[in-house]
């Protein structure tokens, strides 16, 4: 229901706007059934942000591209949305989980952001929120304040949880900025990247799959 808002907001301001334009620049947010428009910069650039109250992961969505009003359908339209400076920092955290990230995994847009899924080939049943969707694991966005990584694994299993906590210090300087399964990096410049590769290898797909039907799949 909520993304569907979304778009049908987007239908709604298109003509009103005279989209496309370069003068003007908007941002659009549907957060549960609200919706909040503000201006964000010198160029015409539309973000929606989506958050599934139903979801176990903090589904937050931001898009930033110069004249378009769709947001990014392939990893490659979401990374050239960006800004130089996000685009390089994404870049390497987007290498950084690829390269330690176990076999299974598919890197696809997910919930708006890159995100890295267990596809229906090996989970049939997807996700429970939406079956059609396969079931997500990890994502990378780049949002207006910061730059996330997205880890269901961290907030499913307090194990890991805590492994994770207790060696942030020891990789970074700044304090720990999370929520339930967001890791928000403010400083892009102090992204403790090992850490995040090391985190990557700490659960194998069949990990996951198990994991998730114990504790968030419908009986």
């Amino acid at each position: 229901v909520v993304q569907f808002l979304g778009i049908w907001i987007v239908s709604l301001i298109e003509p009103l706007l005279g989209i496309p334009l370069r003068s003007k620049s908007m941002r659009l947010e549907v957060v549960s059934v609200g919706l909040r428009l503000s201006e964000i910069d010198g160029h015409f650039n539309v973000a929606i942000s989506v958050l599934d109250p139903t979801a176990p992961i903090e589904s937050s969505v931001n898009y930033s591209a110069m004249a378009k009003t769709n947001p990014p359908t392939t990893v490659k339209e979401y990374v050239d949305s960006l800004s130089d400076d996000r685009k390089k920092v994404v870049k390497k955290l987007r290498t950084t989980i690829r390269k330690n990230l176990p076999k299974g995994f598919k890197e696809t847009i997910s919930y708006g952001m890159i995100g890295y899924v267990v596809p229906h080939s090996l989970y049939k049943d997807g996700y429970h929120c939406d079956p059609k969707l396969p079931l997500p694991f990890m994502s990378l966005a780049s949002q207006k304040n910061f730059v996330a990584v997205y880890h269901m694994g961290i907030y499913a299993d307090p194990k890991l949880m805590k492994w994770f906590t207790g060696q942030y210090p020891s990789h970074c300087d700044t304090k720990l900025d999370m929520g339930k399964s967001c890791i928000r990096f403010k400083k892009i410049e102090q992204i403790p990247y090992e850490l995040i590769g090391e985190l990557c290898t700490k659960m194998d797909v069949q990990s996951w799959i198990d994991l998730y039907e114990k504790q968030y799949k419908k009986k």
